[in-house]
């Protein structure tokens, strides 16, 4: 049963959607890898988006901290892609499941599908995200999604719990970015700092450009702007001055 106060998230094909940056795509079918995503078209483009980080014709988006109900068709139509809110779960997750034993979406029966996706905030895809910030002693997770392998390759630590042992700034004026030093139970590894997720379940979100600060043990990324959807970026300060 639809949770009373929250709207329903609904896509058909031909639907216009729109993406974090505002841009509007049309609707042309779904696909199932781990998790549902909308295939989308737009001037002879084509992409691919998760399911949670498209804006529906209504202006609906998925909400973390909500579990939804998949609904395959309604009274108007076979080929509309429902989804209901029916419950709460973490702050910082979506959850989806179906029980439609008659249909499949993305080539996958309804019934079969049942996932959590973890969101690193918890607020809409589209809108202004938190800040990331990381002390010197803070327990930090790396990230497992597309975020950790942007740039360079897959992170052998993924989903993995350390503390931070320092933040280290570039080491000369236009150098590439800060990095943080982390001991996974005594294994310790450097990593860019777009990989990790602070102790209150945020992290660098694809789809925003973010300002780095540092004040003594602390690190700050704090978003400016919006970028492409695919992409996270940031300005790092240049190195403190020589005394």
């Amino acid at each position: 049963m639809q949770v009373s106060g929250k709207q329903e998230f609904r896509l058909k094909i031909g639907d216009r959607v729109s993406l974090s940056d505002f841009s509007r795509w049309k609707v042309t079918g779904f696909a199932y890898k781990n998790g549902l995503s909308v295939r989308l078209k737009r001037k002879g483009s084509e992409r691919y988006m998760a399911i949670h980080k498209v804006r529906d014709a209504n202006g609906v988006a998925l909400e973390p901290g909500n579990k939804y109900l998949l609904i395959l068709g309604d009274e108007t139509s076979r080929f509309v892609l429902r989804l209901n809110v029916v419950g709460n779960c973490k702050a910082s997750v979506i959850s989806i499941y179906g029980e439609d034993k008659s249909r499949k979406v993305g080539g996958k029966w309804a019934s079969k599908i049942n996932y959590t996706k973890f969101c690193g905030t918890k607020r809409a895809f589209d809108l202004e995200p938190e800040a990331v910030v990381i002390k010197v002693g803070n327990e930090v997770k790396m990230r497992a999604d597309f975020g950790s392998t942007h740039y360079y390759g897959a992170i052998e630590m993924s989903n993995k719990v350390g503390i931070v042992e320092s933040i280290e700034k570039p080491e000369r004026a236009l150098d590439w970015t800060t990095t943080l030093t982390v001991s996974f139970t005594g294994i310790r590894k450097q990593y860019r700092v777009h990989r990790f997720i602070d102790s209150s379940g945020n992290m660098m979100q694809l789809g925003w450009h973010y300002r780095i600060q540092r004040d003594q043990n602390t690190f700050f990324a704090i978003p400016t702007r919006r970028i492409d959807p695919d992409r996270v970026e940031w300005s790092d300060p240049d190195p403190d001055p020589d005394p």
